[in-house]
């Protein structure tokens, strides 16, 4: 079940915008001889609220703000020589609370778009500061040049950091990336655009000895080198 409510209201000279959000869901995975393999449930309860005004002639301002309150609980076994086994079992909450500012800049005919994020995770208790900037540079003729860089980042869900699945610590992930691309307006409803990007990925989750493989003929879990 799931239940969402908006506010929204529109001045002449920027926006705000509320929302919340409250949901529920359980599930259970039971096997052919009846045994339940799987039980679990998720809770979740958010609001955001964001918002944009006119700075100034060129200058736009954009903000928001997130907390989410997620509860979760897992329980799982698994056959293991014949024998039912329990792979985990756990029942934990967490708050997210986060916020972010950015400003669309117009400088003839170059555009520049920097922002920033910062997350909390009570969970790890851990916080991220994510910058952004893009950028576009008009030439005419309705071909423009345009540039991103930023950072991202995402933080450990439940079952990678509590129970037997978790990891000895945990860390968020990041990734960086850079592009740079040039675009050619055809008319008024397509464009053509060649972008070039490179992705650098650090401190994703792994779990070596999760992934199966195949030894003669037969399925079994790898085991971490």
């Amino acid at each position: 079940a799931i239940a969402i409510a908006g506010w929204q209201v529109t001045q002449p000279r920027g926006l705000f915008s509320l929302r919340a959000l409250a949901s529920t869901n359980n599930f259970s995975n039971t096997a052919a001889d009846e045994v339940r393999i799987d039980d679990g449930h998720d809770r979740q309860l958010a609001l955001r609220a964001d918002g944009g005004m006119m700075a100034g002639r060129h200058v736009y301002l954009e903000g928001g703000a997130i907390a989410e309150w997620t509860g979760q609980r897992r329980v799982r076994q698994r056959s293991i020589a014949g024998t039912y086994r329990p792979i985990n079992n756990f029942s934990e909450d967490a708050l997210r609370t986060g916020g972010y500012a950015q400003a669309r800049l117009e400088m003839g005919r170059l555009t520049l778009v920097p922002g920033v994020r910062i997350d909390r995770w009570s969970l790890a208790g851990q916080s991220t500061l994510s910058p952004w900037t893009q950028a576009q540079f008009r030439l005419g003729e309705g071909l423009a040049l345009r540039a991103g860089a930023g950072i991202y980042q995402q933080f450990p869900d439940f079952e990678q950091s509590i129970g037997a699945l978790a990891a000895a610590s945990t860390r968020p992930q990041r990734a960086e990336q850079y592009d740079f691309g040039i675009e050619q307006r055809l008319g008024a409803s397509m464009r053509l655009q060649i972008t070039l990007y490179d992705r650098q990925e650090s401190g994703f989750f792994n779990r070596p000895a999760a992934y199966s493989r195949l030894v003669y003929s037969t399925s079994a879990t790898a085991k971490p080198v």
